[in-house]
């Protein structure tokens, strides 16, 4: 299954994203390797670079990663699938699932 990359002016929560990339026959996005990081790091500046007039509002980014309950800490598994995240590539102070998770 391929990729899904897509800017949108209106905000989508993880499920409203999936589920807008599951209807294009695609995934969210997965960064397993530094590789991946690198490209997606390039990738989305010059995105942003490329559509500044229409991006200026871009908030973040949602991956395939998502978080199940694990305890008193959320677990990070890939989606589609169910294997845990052992390796991060997120920012200082990230994920910050509570504000805006659900979208609100």
């Amino acid at each position: 299954m391929e990729y899904c990359y897509s800017f949108n002016e209106n905000p989508m929560n993880w499920s409203d994203a999936a589920r807008y990339c599951h209807d294009k026959s695609r995934v969210l996005a997965l960064i397993e390797t530094d590789d991946d990081q690198t490209f997606y790091a390039g990738y989305l500046q010059g995105m942003l670079a490329a559509t500044q007039a229409q991006t200026q509002g871009v908030t973040g980014v949602w991956t395939s990663v998502r978080s199940v309950p694990n305890g008193t800490e959320p677990a990070w598994v890939v989606f589609p699938g169910s294997y845990v995240v052992e390796r991060y590539y997120w920012q200082p102070g990230e994920p910050s699932i509570y504000p805006n998770y659900d979208g609100k």
